[in-house]
């Protein structure tokens, strides 16, 4: 199994299980944003911006808020414009996921194909403004803080600053110990405490541990593959690449 693919299965299993809404991790990090997202009803301007490093939990979180409202994650990259008309009619609750992505050039020639906007700026202005006028609720994601965006309109940065930020600090290691145990379980992987201790040791946050997984995984579905410290080692080195 891909990792994409692995990531898909298991937003697909939460969904299905209502699992972000029944069982959150809650933590020091992440409850101001959780007590939040509870309030979404009394936002001001019914818009929120979720700041936060890579891993911190900012999809978690949209996924969450999403399974509470209804709503549906606009996926500029992979809609058309007809399309998002629909859903900006239909639905009353958006996420827009990790906002930069859409300011940035190699993304934006890389997804081509899938979509007929001009200009992501133009359209998240809009959206921004539909949802204000129509009184729906919005909900933006990012890594960065609205200054150090590449965005060039005027506008649209202007938009962005006016709408409530709130912040997902650092993960904690009991947060990850929770989500490492809750993934191991759905799997039904059986790891020794050596080997759980390293994966933790070696984490900073959601998305580090889930690489560990995708790939433990995926060594445990193959004939005579010796899942040990060793090979989790093996994984690590290829993680540091990857992140390096």
């Amino acid at each position: 199994m891909t990792q994409k693919k692995f990531f898909q299965h298991i937003t697909k299993y939460y969904h299905k299980s209502n699992h972000y809404a029944s069982n959150f991790i809650l933590s020091d990090s992440n409850k101001e944003v959780f007590l939040y997202l509870e309030q979404w009803q009394s936002w001001h301007d019914k818009q929120n911006i979720i700041y936060g490093d890579e891993g911190s939990g900012k999809s978690h979180a949209c996924k969450y808020w999403l399974n509470k409202t209804n709503g549906i994650n606009l996926d500029l990259f992979n809609i058309y414009r007809s399309n998002l008309e629909q859903y900006l009619n239909k639905y009353n609750a958006f996420v827009i996921d990790d906002i930069e992505k859409y300011f940035i050039l190699k993304n934006i020639l890389h997804n081509l194909d899938q979509h007929d906007f001009v200009s992501f700026e133009d359209i998240i202005l809009d959206i921004i403004d539909f949802c204000k006028s129509e009184g729906k609720y919005l909900l933006i994601t990012t890594r960065k803080k609205i200054s150090d965006l590449n965005v060039k309109m005027p506008d649209l940065i202007s938009r962005l600053q006016g709408i409530t930020m709130t912040e997902l600090k650092a993960v904690e290691k009991s947060s990850l110990k929770t989500y490492l145990i809750e993934l191991i379980s759905y799997y039904q992987l059986s790891l020794p405490i050596n080997i759980l201790d390293f994966i933790l040791n070696k984490s900073e946050n959601y998305n580090q541990i889930a690489e560990f997984i995708v790939k433990i995984h995926e060594a445990s579905e193959q004939p005579q593959v010796n899942i040990n410290l060793a090979l989790v080692k093996d994984f690590h080195q290829g993680q540091t690449k990857l992140h390096g």
